[in-house]
């Protein structure tokens, strides 16, 4: 009984506390932004040093994921801070198969490789130390000192320019609806009242392969399922798009950033 109660306040406690800046208009724990990332560290039993970055957010319970071989926590605003480094120091096995996997995924783009675009492919120049990642004809031009975050920051804006573009050129009336870019497992898109969600991966996938699921999620806003009239609504906007569906179906397993 005594545990559950405890729990009960914890909850409590965690949520009604919060104080509210009208200047910022997000929450504040002790003087600092939620949003705030903390630079932290914990030895574990093995005598293993982990850092990690804390989050303060309005949640009930704590997580942490690894991007970019950088361990994140996310903990409740009130949760003291030994909590989280018990939590982080139980977890330091999972954080380090994360960790693996992590670096195992990172790529190290070198001269002569290729690099996909909008189904493409681009041979790699890596020659300046500074500037932008360019692309011109069949070849592309990453600084030596870009990082898998900024290659990925790069796919991000071509991405959300090539949906701004059809969503423009088609006249889709999205409302008020955000575009928001993730990395999914499973999916390559999703509508909501507040967005319109679409995978990273598609940076990688042809232009007409991007219409359809541009154009399949639009139809979402006044179809929510796969009815004969959502199909009919697709249909009147892409004509082939059987032929791109099956392209998603026979090659999407296949992409990899």
């Amino acid at each position: 009984m005594r545990e559950k109660d405890n729990k009960k306040d914890f909850k409590k406690s965690s949520l009604k506390d919060n104080s509210y800046c009208n200047n910022c208009s997000r929450f504040i724990d002790c003087g600092r932004q939620m949003t705030d990332w903390r630079g932290l560290k914990v030895i574990t039993k093995d005598k293993r040093m982990i850092k990690y970055k804390l989050r303060r957010a309005r949640t009930t319970k704590i997580r942490f994921y690894v991007r970019y071989g950088v361990v994140r926590v996310i903990a409740p605003v009130r949760l003291p801070l030994k909590l989280i480094d018990f939590y982080v120091q139980k977890n330091a096995c999972a954080i380090g198969e994360c960790l693996i996997k992590e670096n195992f995924k990172l790529k190290e783009y070198k001269n002569g490789d290729s690099f996909d675009l909008f189904g493409k492919k681009y041979g790699i120049i890596r020659k300046c130390v500074n500037g932008e990642i360019k692309t011109f004809e069949n070849k592309i031009l990453i600084p030596q000192n870009a990082k898998v975050m900024h290659i990925e920051y790069f796919y991000f804006v071509k991405l959300k320019e090539e949906i701004l573009r059809i969503i423009f050129n088609n006249n889709f009336d999205i409302g008020s609806r955000r575009i928001v870019i993730k990395q999914y497992e499973s999916k390559w898109g999703s509508c909501s009242l507040k967005s319109l969600n679409f995978n990273l991966k598609l940076v990688l996938v042809p232009l007409d392969v991007i219409k359809y699921v541009v154009v399949h999620e639009f139809c979402h806003v006044f179809e929510p399922n796969h009815s004969r009239s959502f199909w009919k609504c697709v249909e009147s906007f892409m004509s082939d798009y059987e032929k791109q569906r099956k392209w998603l179906r026979e090659n999407g397993n296949k992409l990899v950033i």
